[in-house]
């Protein structure tokens, strides 16, 4: 089945739709809470800029009712850039992200269906987060075409479509190694054996 993301502005071709919410804050905070107040690190899969600002002002609260320095809690995926003012929340609270380059490949085509022009440029944003301060480390998301594709979408920012998505948002190649090979052992609490 097709993707849904839980957009802050309704699909470019369907009137009134912003997507799937799969968890209400509600029934989302109590559970992360308990979890990070047992000291463990939180991995939350985010599929549009409405998911990812949820869990992250639920997050905000969290951690101001139980502050934990390098908790290293992230999300997955955050295939559609949220607004800068949630961006700066991440950084400053240190929540990172783990993201896939690749579904600009993998899930272009849904994308370009669901989004409006201005935001299908920023579909799987790391410059953008990097710039701000957020940490990130780039994987496959299990798909079944290995690194190489994500390093290359993410440098040349090209999708399933041979177009070239949001050129501001792509990075260099160092970049791009240190984020699919020293981030991901970041992300693990494993950097010392990177």
């Amino acid at each position: 089945s097709a993707p849904a993301y839980w957009s802050l502005e309704p699909y470019e071709n369907r009137a009134g739709y912003t997507g799937a919410i799969r968890i209400l804050a509600e029934a989302f905070y109590p559970v992360a809470r308990r979890a990070h107040e047992l000291g463990w690190q939180l991995g939350i899969h985010t599929m549009g800029d409405g998911a990812v600002a949820m869990v992250v002002n639920e997050l905000e609260k969290i951690l101001a009712e139980l502050p934990r320095e390098g908790h290293r809690h992230y999300l997955h995926h955050v295939a559609v850039k949220p607004p800068q003012t949630t961006i700066e929340t991440m950084a400053r609270l240190g929540i990172g992200v783990a993201s896939q380059p690749s579904f600009t490949v993998g899930l272009g085509s849904f994308a370009v269906e669901s989004l409006a022009v201005k935001r299908e440029a920023t579909m799987n944003p790391t410059k953008s987060l990097l710039d701000a301060g957020v940490w990130m480390s780039w994987g496959s998301d299990g798909a079944p075409y290995g690194p190489r594709v994500t390093l290359w979408t993410g440098v040349t920012r090209k999708g399933w479509d041979d177009r070239v998505y949001g050129p501001e948002e792509a990075v260099d190649r160092e970049e791009a190694l240190r984020l699919h090979t020293w981030a991901p052992a970041y992300q693990t609490f494993n950097e010392h054996r990177a």
